[in-house]
């Protein structure tokens, strides 16, 4: 008889339990040492049908008996089995495992084999084929794949509700920002005209800060307006060093007035699709980020350098660092860890990285942390470069 599983790990056999208990065309069920039943899948109920809860006299060959008396761990039985039923007995190709006072029964029903069950199970994401051989020439457990599996269904579940996220904003931003923003610049309009006036003198400072507020508010908007993609991206053929080097005076600017430094390290690096005010956009609130996260004297480093077929910029500050914990909930809109911050600086970035086909990426430590987007290389210009 074929084994159903070709692993003298006992290990393999618990990975499978998980596999097993959905299946309905493999039996499979655990009994302790007084035969009652522990674990089984719907396989043994729609098959052996069986209701009691105790059957060892109801297994015919190999005796119970004898199963309990074998002092042997893991394998202990590959044959065929005989199950007292009703009106007929039923036989099946079996394997016992005997482990920690349990036995486990996995029985092959109808010829179905345990790679059919793989099959049924991962025919969308495993190459299930080549799963034995492949774990057993790596060295890689099949527990170890399930668990990066795990992972990046996690990671991908996490993108698409950060995504869904930022279309709810998008969608709230073009229904009522402009609406609002309308009034509010008549607001504006009148409190510096009553401002101006001598009778109001005494109130001007007053009046300063009232327009800095709707000023505030008013960029918030603009940041609103700025996820609700209502005008398609442009993007053009262009260097990402011309467009940090145009930006870098202002950024300077910035730096010396929060007496602070900055760095731009531009390496060799080959024409991307962009546009060039989101990219601007993206730079700006980086490195601002950047600024307000690092003590006086701290420097700002920024660089463009290719790594793994990208284009990647990066933008390290000298801060403190960002918790584990509030890294992960980056760019979900309003939250932010600033006292004054609207928590949409970096919403707009992730959305202007989607917009080019971009990932940001963040590494962080009690030293300090690089921001990283990683800009994928136009076919053309990887042709390019293979033929120089």
């Amino acid at each position: 008889m074929k084994d159903l599983i070709n692993y003298e790990d006992f290990h393999e056999v618990m990975i499978l339990e998980r596999l097993l208990l959905d299946s309905k065309s493999i039996i499979y069920f655990s009994m302790d040492f007084e035969g009652n039943v522990l674990v089984f899948n719907k396989g043994y109920k729609l098959i052996l049908g069986y209701a009691e809860k105790n059957i060892k006299d109801n297994l015919i060959n190999p005796s119970f008996e004898s199963l309990i008396l074998d002092n042997k761990d893991c394998l202990i039985f590959s044959g065929i089995t005989t199950f007292k039923k009703i009106g007929l007995n039923s036989s099946y190709s079996t394997q016992i495992y005997k482990h920690k006072e349990r036995l486990f029964f996995l029985c092959e029903y109808d010829g179905v084999e345990v790679e059919t069950l793989y099959k049924e199970m991962y025919y969308n994401s495993l190459l299930i084929n080549n799963m034995n051989r492949e774990l057993i020439k790596n060295e890689i457990s099949l527990e170890y794949t399930l668990s990066k599996a795990v992972v990046e269904q996690e990671r991908t579940q996490r993108e698409i509700a950060k995504l869904d996220r930022l279309n709810l904003v998008g969608q709230l931003a073009a229904g009522i920002a402009h609406e609002i923003r309308n009034p509010m610049t008549t607001v504006r309009g009148y409190l510096q005209l009553l401002s101006d006036k001598p009778n109001y003198i005494a109130q001007k400072s007053t009046f300063e800060l009232m327009i800095s507020e709707i000023d505030r508010a008013n960029s918030i908007i603009t940041e609103f307006l700025s996820l609700a993609q209502t005008k398609q991206t442009t993007l053009k053929s262009q260097n990402l060093n011309d467009i940090i080097n145009h930006l870098y005076p202002l950024l300077e600017a910035d730096t010396f007035t929060q007496n602070r430094q900055i760095s731009f390290i531009p390496g060799e690096i080959p024409n991307l699709e962009l546009d060039r005010k989101e990219i601007s956009q993206l730079v700006l609130n980086l490195a601002r980020n950047g600024l307000e996260a690092m003590e006086e004297n701290g420097c700002l480093s920024v660089k463009s350098y290719v790594e793994d077929g990208l284009v990647v910029l990066s933008i390290a500050d000298e801060g403190n660092g960002i918790s584990p914990g509030d890294i992960s909930k980056l760019g979900i809109p309003f939250f932010t860890t600033k006292d004054n911050g609207t928590g949409l600086g970096l919403t707009t970035c992730y959305r202007i990285a989607e917009t080019h086909n971009a990932k940001i990426r963040i590494d962080s430590s009690p030293n300090g942390t690089t921001f990283s987007i990683l800009f994928p290389i136009p076919d053309k210009e990887q042709e390019k470069s293979a033929c120089t």
